[in-house]
């Protein structure tokens, strides 16, 4: 397990990474306003969906009544769970740089803030999870270093390990909750809600799933109406990643000249998927990686902990 702070992650990445700091900006889109996370905040703390919707359509222009509810639920679902699991080191969130995990953290953030009075969101310090992978997409591992030192995240990273091993060794160390980005009709989601024990067999903890309940529009409709960042290959036509070899650029969306529309414009919410494949079969292209590229994005993982934090030490295959 490697733990690193935003600024440990930014100095790592300059001294052990040979991709310049833009190349881990450009693998993303959109940038953190000195107002978006702040008027996200004002909203979670709202409790009054009058006052939420008429932001939502005057200020957004969005008009969508069933994200407007999906919204408040959430609002709810993360005030609730941020005050049930207060106390430090309790809780932790799943971020692996995908679209339902970017929301989820932004959520996440804006309830703290709501809830605690933090003055900004650099305050915050929470704890975010990654789970590499030797074939992970540099555009992913890249975007999820550049999310962690701008917004000055505590990361705790286990490379080449299952999702279940890495949490039996957060649970052992205090981990009582995982904020998760499962949506309704992802795997082994069918009996999981907002607040979920993980299941038997499996370390102890309550799974949090603010977002359950969205659809692949919501989740587009909330970054693109908050302008919050997201990982640059949504833009390129995949719309569901999971690793180099078992995802390919959506086949809906691809256009008469062979280039593909972004993942924002699919049109039928049952094809979000259809960018995940069996490993080497299957057709459109993937993001590949050079050697050099590998070994630079290794040695910027290696390199991300100090010597030693003074941190307490603390999307997934199968179902916890």
């Amino acid at each position: 397990m490697v733990v690193a702070d935003g600024e440990a992650a930014m100095t790592a990445t300059r001294k052990g990474c040979k991709a310049p700091e833009t190349a881990c900006e450009h693998s993303a889109v959109g940038h953190f306003s000195a107002s978006s996370m702040p008027r996200l905040a004002s909203l979670v703390g709202e409790q009054d969906e009058k006052i939420v919707r008429r932001c939502l359509r005057e200020e957004l222009g969005v008009c969508d009544d069933s994200f407007a509810e999906s919204l408040m639920r959430s609002f709810s679902i993360c005030r609730r769970g941020a005050l049930l699991y207060a106390a430090s080191g309790e809780l932790a969130l799943s971020f692996n740089g995908g679209k339902d995990a970017c929301v989820v953290l932004y959520l996440w953030l804006a309830s703290l803030i709501a809830t605690q009075q933090h003055a900004a969101i650099e305050d915050v310090r929470l704890r975010v999870v990654f789970f590499d992978s030797s074939d992970e997409f540099i555009e992913v591992q890249r975007f999820v270093q550049w999310v962690v030192r701008s917004l000055n995240l505590v990361m705790v990273t286990f490379v080449q390990r299952s999702f279940k091993d890495g949490m039996s060794e957060l649970v052992s160390d205090g981990v009582r909750a995982m904020v998760m980005g499962q949506r309704r009709g992802d795997p082994w989601t069918a009996d999981v809600d907002a607040f979920s024990p993980s299941s038997d067999g499996w370390p102890a903890f309550m799974r949090i799933n603010p977002i359950i309940d969205w659809s692949y529009v919501h989740v587009w409709t909330f970054l693109r109406a908050f302008a919050l960042p997201y990982c640059s290959l949504y833009d390129e036509g995949y719309t569901s990643l999971g690793t180099v070899n078992t995802t390919v650029q959506n086949p809906a969306l691809k256009r008469a000249d062979g280039s593909f529309a972004p993942a924002w414009e699919l049109q039928d919410e049952s094809q979000e998927r259809d960018s995940r494949r069996s490993p080497g079969g299957g057709d459109g292209g993937t993001a590949k990686r050079s050697r050099g590229e590998e070994e630079a994005v290794h040695k910027t993982l290696v390199t991300s902990a100090p010597e030693q934090l003074e941190v307490p030490p603390p999307s997934s295959e199968g179902a916890p």
